[in-house]
Order: structure tokens, then C-alpha cells, then sequence
């Protein structure tokens, strides 16, 4: 499997729990302990998962490939991306804050947690779709075929390293979903 589609595939996989916080958030009414840990399993994830594996391979192996080949940091589509990359750690982090409390959350609590867990999902799926349909598809027809074969290396090596918290976040992400 090569870089793009290795990274298409964990976007089904990412859109599975975005449909899991959801679900979550459409059925946030009252609190209880099993709300609290499910919370605390999708945000494991989000930050795990998403943000450190994903966007990790995204960040330091895509886009720095990238990079090298012309494009821009700062204005254009992986400017885009990265800016959206920002905007989701805040919303993870409203999230988090949430999650971590030990005292019964409060309706205002409930609304902040209800309110970035919409944004989140909102922002990537989004996200997914500009990245699926436009970046994805500029690094295949733009980078020359030998970059490509040695970002499909780096991403294979990136999953090797980190193999247990990928099995374990797949694991979670399955019991989420």
C-alpha cells in the first residue's frame, strides 16, 4: 500500500470515530461515569490516533516531502491543512480539559464539551474531503515517481515504529465504533 492510500484508508477509519462523537455528543444529556470514560476513550484517540500518528505522517512526512518539491508553507493547500491541524488540537483540547475533570460537569460543561465536539467533526470532516480530493491527489500527479516510492518507505517505516499505539488505537477505535 503506498502513502496516499495508507493515509486515505486511516480517514475511513477517523471518519468511523467522528461518527462515534456524534453520536456521543447527539446523546449528552446526563452525565454518568460510562459517558465520562467513553469521552476519555474517543479524546485517547483523537490525540493518539489522529493527531500524533495521522497528522504526524501528514505533517513530517507529506508535507515536508512537499515541501522539498516546491511547495509553499505558508500560502496554498498544506498551508490550509496545517492551519485546520491547529484548529482541531484546540477543539481536542476543550475536549480533554472535559474529560479530565474529576467533578460531575456542568451544563455549561456539557455545552463547551457538545459545541467543540461538533466543531471537530465538522472541521475534519471537511478536513478529509480537501485532503482526499485536492492535496492527496496534487502530491500523486506532481511528485516524481522515486519521491513517491520513498515517501511510501518513510510512511511504512513510521507505522513500524510506532506499531504497538497503532494496534492499540485500532483496537479502541473498533470498540468505539
Amino acid at each position: 500500500m503506498n502513502a496516499i492510500e495508507r493515509l486515505m484508508k486511516e480517514h475511513r477509519q477517523i471518519e468511523s470515530v467522528l461518527s462515534a462523537l456524534e453520536h456521543f455528543y447527539d446523546g449528552l444529556r446526563v452525565e454518568d461515569e460510562a459517558q465520562k470514560d467513553r469521552l476519555r476513550k474517543i479524546v485517547d484517540f483523537l490525540i493518539g490516533f489522529v493527531d500524533t500518528v495521522h497528522h504526524g505522517k501528514e505533517e513530517k512526512l507529506l508535507f515536508a516531502t512537499m515541501y522539498k518539491n516546491g511547495f509553499s508553507k505558508d500560502t496554498g493547500p498544506i498551508a490550509v491543512m496545517n492551519f485546520e491541524h491547529d484548529q482541531g488540537r484546540d477543539l481536542i483540547g476543550v475536549m480533554r480539559g472535559i474529560a479530565k475533570q474529576e467533578i460531575n460537569w456542568t451544563a455549561d460543561d456539557r455545552a463547551k464539551l457538545t459545541n467543540a465536539g461538533r466543531g471537530y467533526v465538522s472541521l475534519l470532516r471537511s478536513h478529509i474531503q480537501k485532503e482526499d480530493n485536492i492535496l492527496y491527489q496534487m502530491a500523486k500527479t506532481t511528485l516524481p515517481v522515486d519521491v513517491m516510492s520513498e515517501l511510501d518507505n518513510a510512511c511504512m517505516e513510521f507505522d513500524d515504529a510506532h506499531l504497538d499505539e497503532i494496534t492499540r488505537l485500532n483496537t479502541l477505535a473498533v470498540a468505539l465504533c
